[in-house]
């Protein structure tokens, strides 16, 4: 089977060569490259190195790309490999086209008459016609040789472009093909699609010419226009620069994604190579994954404005369900009313690019843009707040993945948003179990000895504490973290930062059953007397009906006195005793250094209540005891 060459470049830009070659040849970095020992001949030192399209052993000579390496190293017959990387990059193969050698001559023509166009555009630019245009990029600041470098040129209005083409042999419908003559409206002769513009072609990944794009003089709509979908050209595929953004990037170097070429062009002209961009549509998935082939982390930087901000979400969108580990996004918003052509004159090269190494991850924008379309004071917009965050998460197609970002995002949520003690009204429990206040002695000593940070020791060799993963946990011990809070919902307001972290394995009952708590309880007013049956009537009318019945019984659990928050935390550090332990050490680290009258005074420190029930709960697991269960139930450890 003949593949088209279209299809071939198309397969090639969807592979990581270093990923598929590093499976069978461990690969260390080289500047923006990779060097390994040499699969084909026996050698000690590395000569075999790896770029992003092709690999060349300097030993022995061996040179290929994607393709070729698979063919040499595993064999099978080119379409063979062609099958086998296709269905890896998740690539369709083409039908069988028996016309496919006329469709290459086509493309081939077509090539022809766009480079013989950006020529004659090149011209026009440094004929006297090209005056005003030659004045507008002197005073964008554009040198003369980053000009040649886009090769930058001009469309004057008329159809001398149509007349000089034909002299070169091409036809109209050739020329309409392209994308550079277009039908009038009115029912005329065929007219030029640019006009009275300064022209940037755009280019492919053989460096051939896709089609242009057009910038006014002035502020006249639209401000720029790209050429229209062609057979050479689609916008959804292409970015503008990249192939020559990849000559000044390396892989410990962002690539950066700006609104527009007039963008990459000021950047460039600052010396800033390493950019691209768009061309006037939105972000796609083909765009991200052209992206991550050259940097493990992009950084988009758009205009600081409304519509920068409306992109930047848009991109967060669409990138959810490509992301894995190894590929992230960075965001660098800048201030309201610059953009990067702009922002880089205002402050400098050096300035700018310290902007673009302080760029936020993708959850801490994302996070940020969402934000600020919620009312913070509203418990109905904060509830859809979270549903949002929850919902991005689970487009994440790595489970463990979306469920970091989950995690992160609760915890930035609460750290917003979290409701202080006063707000709500405090559980009766608050008022038992006085003495874990004479433990602060002994913390106080740990803390002035040793780090609080060290290592923790609860999972030494002999030690008698029973740890589990979380990917162990088993149903049971979730419902018992549900009935508690549904017997016990006075509780909430100092559980439901670390229960919102709970991802139930992905069980999505009972993700939907916890989203219902937390509206039920951003909605009503805790009132400890009638917080139990409000927070059942409130489940059972959302059809939760056998979750109250089943959970509840098993929130009934004889505490002996002890707080039953402190009953909650046991079960919830049970699930993953290391992680729990790590959580209170940095809070407690967190209260003694918030804490200014530890050294103002010599009154011992009193840590929250809230704390000392997860410190004693924690110190419980320490000592191997395990959490006090219902009657009639047994918490066993799982196979």
């Amino acid at each position: 089977m003949r593949f088209e060459p279209s299809f071939l470049d198309e397969l090639k830009s969807r592979l990581s060569l270093s990923s598929i070659i590093g499976r069978r040849v461990k690969l260390t970095r080289s500047g923006k490259d990779w060097k390994g020992c040499c699969p084909f001949h026996g050698e000690k030192t590395a000569s075999f190195y790896v770029y992003d399209d092709h690999y060349h052993c300097f030993g022995c000579g061996a040179h290929g790309d994607a393709i070729g390496f698979v063919h040499q190293t595993q064999g099978g017959t080119f379409a063979d490999v062609v099958e086998r990387l296709a269905g890896e990059a998740g690539l369709a193969l083409p039908a069988p086209d028996i016309h496919a050698e006329e469709k290459r001559e086509v493309r081939r023509q077509l090539s022809d008459v766009l480079e013989a166009a950006r020529l004659y555009y090149r011209d026009c630019l440094h004929a006297p016609e090209g005056r005003a245009a030659r004045e507008y990029l002197a005073a964008r600041g554009i040198s003369q040789e980053i000009a040649e470098r886009f090769s930058f040129g001009w469309a004057e209005s008329g159809n001398a472009l149509v007349a000089h083409l034909e002299t070169q042999g091409f036809s109209k419908s050739q020329m309409k093909e392209t994308g550079i003559l277009r039908d009038s409206q009115n029912g005329g002769d065929a007219r030029p699609f640019f006009f009275n513009r300064v022209m940037i072609p755009i280019f492919g990944r053989k460096k051939e010419v896709l089609s242009f794009g057009g910038r006014v003089l002035d502020e006249s709509k639209p401000k720029y226009l790209n050429g229209p979908e062609t057979p050479l050209f689609s916008k959804k595929h292409i970015l503008f620069n990249f192939e020559q953004a990849r000559n000044f990037i390396d892989r410990q170097s962002p690539i950066i994604v700006v609104e527009g070429y007039m963008d990459v062009v000021a950047l460039s002209q600052q010396g800033i190579g390493g950019v691209v961009a768009p061309l006037g549509t939105a972000v796609t998935e083909d765009q991200l994954r052209l992206l991550w082939r050259s940097s493990e982390a992009p950084v988009f930087c758009f205009d600081g404005d409304s519509a920068g901000r409306r992109a930047a979400f848009r991109v967060c969108e669409v990138a959810f369900p490509l992301l894995e580990t190894g590929k992230r996004l960075k965001f660098c918003f800048l201030p309201k009313g610059e953009d990067p052509d702009s922002m880089v004159r205002k402050e400098g090269k050096e300035i700018f690019w310290k902007r673009v190494e302080n760029a936020l991850s993708l959850d801490e924008s994302y996070f940020g843009l969402l934000a600020e379309k919620i009312d913070p004071e509203g418990a109905d917009s904060r509830a859809q707040f979270r549903k949002a965050l929850t919902e991005a998460s689970e487009r994440i197609k790595d489970n463990i993945l979306g469920s970091e970002y989950r995690a992160s995002w609760m915890d930035r949520f609460f750290s917003h948003f979290r409701f202080s003690g006063t707000q709500k009204t405090k559980g009766a429990w608050q008022n038992n179990r006085e003495r874990n206040q004479s433990r602060f002695r002994q913390y106080q000593q740990i803390s002035q000895t040793k780090s609080v940070f060290s290592p923790p020791q609860i999972l030494e060799s002999g030690s008698n504490i029973i740890a589990f993963s979380k990917a162990s946990v088993p149903q049971q011990r979730y419902e018992i973290l549900f009935g508690i809070l549904m017997q016990h919902p006075e509780i909430f307001p100092w559980i439901e930062e670390a229960f919102s972290r709970l991802d139930f394995g992905g069980n999505r009952r009972l993700l939907a059953l916890q989203d219902r708590m937390f509206e039920w309880y951003e909605q009503e007013e805790v009132r400890e007397e009638d917080a139990e049956g409000s927070l059942k009537r409130f489940l059972e009318a959302n059809d939760f009906s056998e979750e109250v019945k089943k959970f509840a019984s098993l929130g009934n659990i004889d505490t002996e006195g002890a707080p039953i928050v402190e009953s909650w935390w046991h079960f919830y550090g049970f699930i993953d005793i290391k992680s729990f332990d790590q959580s209170v050490r940095r809070d407690i680290e967190r209260e003694l250094l918030n804490d200014e009258r530890v050294e103002e005074s010599d009154s011992p420190k009193t840590f929250s209540k809230a704390l000392l029930a997860r410190i004693e709960a924690r110190d419980r697991l320490r000592r191997g005891e395990m959490p006090d269960m219902p009657a009639g139930e047994n918490l066993s450890p799982p196979p």
